[in-house]
């Protein structure tokens, strides 16, 4: 069996409406951008979004128990205890 030449890109044949396609087209060239490119950077658009929001919230919680932690050692804070009969 011969070694397959690997590829970072798949060709893919895509069937689009006609308007559809002008609107990309004119993106595309609004951008100065291919139509593939295009097409690819607004497929990618989404997913890096995602990937943004989930790593701000991962920032934004690491920073908050941070900033509670940094406050309750300065104060430091003890949980109040409960005692039966309140």
């Amino acid at each position: 069996m011969s070694p397959k030449k690997q590829r970072s890109i798949v060709p893919l044949m895509l069937r689009l409406p006609a308007d559809l396609h002008r609107k990309l087209a004119q993106d595309a060239k609004k951008n100065d951008r291919s139509l593939n490119a295009e097409i690819v950077e607004q497929l990618l658009r989404p997913i890096r979004q995602e990937e943004d929001k989930k790593r701000i919230e991962m920032v934004a919680k690491e920073a908050a128990t941070s900033a509670l932690n940094q406050f309750l050692n300065r104060v430091d804070f003890q949980p109040k205890r409960s005692t039966k009969g309140e």
